[in-house]
């Protein structure tokens, strides 16, 4: 559902997952971006089981920008996974600049309130979802942000979704984790993603 069925951002975004298992002291280099015209279409089911499937400590989903790319951002410093839902305005040239240094960069500046700033290793990986046409500032080459179209075939399927948020919690965490350890990732290149009219 999420690629659409295409093979290709399938296996680009298994990999980019298996990646972020393996090498949890890298940061992402690429941020996933679900973009979908509707609500309800599967992009939080699936980015809230990555966060329940790497650990509250490992993992955060958050819904403001200032909780990305603000003032104080201490929550963010020993996390791998970082869901922003609806949480950008691809607008910002101050939030795009942020942005990108998250994605990239090999360090950033933790700040937490009444405390002085910190630099420290960036292990962040970060995935986005927007109903939004502009998602991301995002240039025809940019090398930072794959953007996927998340179709409207499950929209509001109850059914289909409970039936996946069923097989996760009945062991389906532990196995997607076990088969993204044992992925060979060896010759991935996060910033090799498929280029989508998105």
């Amino acid at each position: 559902v999420i690629c659409n069925g295409d093979a290709d951002r399938f296996e680009y975004l298994m990999n980019w997952l298996a990646r972020m298992v393996q090498h949890p002291d890298e940061p992402g280099q690429v941020a996933v971006v679900l973009r979908s015209e509707e609500e309800g279409t599967g992009k939080g089911v699936f980015a809230n089981a990555i966060v329940k499937m790497l650990g509250y400590v490992n993992a955060v989903a958050v819904s403001s920008p200032d909780h990305i790319v603000g003032r104080f951002n201490d929550h963010m410093r020993s996390k791998v996974f970082v869901f922003a839902d609806e949480a950008f305005f691809a607008g910002s040239r101050e939030t795009g600049r942020a942005l990108k240094s998250i994605i990239t960069e090999p360090t950033l500046t933790y700040e937490a309130k009444f405390r002085g700033a910190v630099t420290d290793k960036n292990r962040l990986h970060l995935m986005m979802a927007t109903n939004d046409e502009w998602a991301v500032p995002a240039t025809r080459f940019a090398r930072r942000f794959c953007v996927l179209d998340v179709p409207a075939t499950r929209r509001n399927d109850r059914a289909y979704f409970g039936a996946l948020i069923a097989q996760l919690d009945a062991g389906g965490y532990g196995a997607w984790l076990h088969d993204l350890l044992q992925r060979d990732v060896s010759d991935f290149n996060p910033q090799d993603f498929p280029r989508t009219e998105a």
